[in-house]
Parts: C-alpha cells; structure tokens; sequence
C-alpha cells in the first residue's frame, strides 16, 4: 500500500492538473455562451402567445423609435387565431375585417386575448418599449413566423422568417 500512494500522487500531479483546467475553461466558456443567449436579470422581455389548430403563416411587423413602437400583426389562415399580447398595448388598428371582429377578452395577469379572424391584420401602440420579445407557441400546427424590425432611430430595417413548432422563442 505505501507504494501506491505515490504513484497515484504523481498520477493526479500528471493528469489532475491538466484536467482541473480543462474544467475551468469550460466554466468560463459555458457562462460566456449562457450570457449571450439568455436574457439579463434587467432585461424587460415583453411575451407573445399564438394559438392555431391548422399550419398557419403569421406576420408580425415592430417599428421603434425612442420608447414607443407599433407592431402590425396578419395571418393568413383559415379559421381566427388567438394572440395574448401585454394588455397595455392598446389596439390602433384593424385591416380587412370590420373592427367588431377582432374580439378582446377581459384582461387577465396583465395580458389580453385577442381573437382575429381569417386574414386579418390588427396595430397595436406600444408605449414604454421593451428590449426584446418573446413569441410563446404551444399549438401542434407548425407556425411559419415572418419579422421585420424596423428602429426609426438607427434606421435600420431587419427581416427573419422561421419554422416554430413549439416553444417559446426570441423574436426581436
């Protein structure tokens, strides 16, 4: 036994340090990469929840400038949609529909329910922009999610179109 304990002190010398930096450099390049992708503890996210029964095509247009932005939302689908938006916004809007069929229910935990029909479009005021969005989709049809993202101040205009699934996802 007494000659063991050397060797495998020279062992964990050899091997153990090699391996104890190698598990320090993945520490800090895992934070690094969790920082990147995960919102700050500061960061105001602002969510959007979208529910459908058949595939669906949906639209969603933001434009900012200092601390307001409207957002336009359009589906092409064949039966009303639901989207649960931050009952602050406040409806500015309604395309292709007469404005009595875009249906809000009462407000509850600080969102609202809005329904919009088949090819609708509906504006949203957004006063007090937060610094991203969040799209939230737990329908089994898959969503195909077109974005433009247009800031006044930087102007700058950004487009994206994705396949969703389900899941919550990072919209802007």
């Amino acid at each position: 036994m007494a000659k063991k304990a050397p060797r495998l002190t020279q062992r964990l010398q050899r091997h153990g340090i090699p391996i104890v930096a190698s598990l320090c450099a993945l520490l800090v390049i895992g934070s690094q990469i969790h920082s990147r992708l995960a919102p700050s503890l500061n960061e105001r996210l602002a969510d959007i929840a979208v529910e459908h029964k058949s595939p669906l095509e949906l639209k969603l247009a933001l434009s900012q400038r200092d601390t307001e932005g409207i957002i336009d939302i359009e589906h092409n689908g064949n039966e009303a949609v639901h989207i649960s938006l931050p009952s602050e916004w406040v409806r500015a809007e309604v395309r292709n529909v007469a404005l009595e069929a875009v249906l809000a229910e009462p407000p509850m935990l600080s969102f609202t329910r809005w329904t919009i029909p088949a090819g609708a479009g509906v504006r949203f005021l957004i006063q007090g922009m937060p610094d991203g969005f969040m799209l939230h989709h737990e329908s089994d049809a898959t969503l195909e999610l077109k974005t433009t993202f247009v800031d006044l101040d930087a102007d700058t205009v950004q487009t994206d179109v994705r396949l969703v699934k389900d899941g919550a996802i990072r919209v802007w």
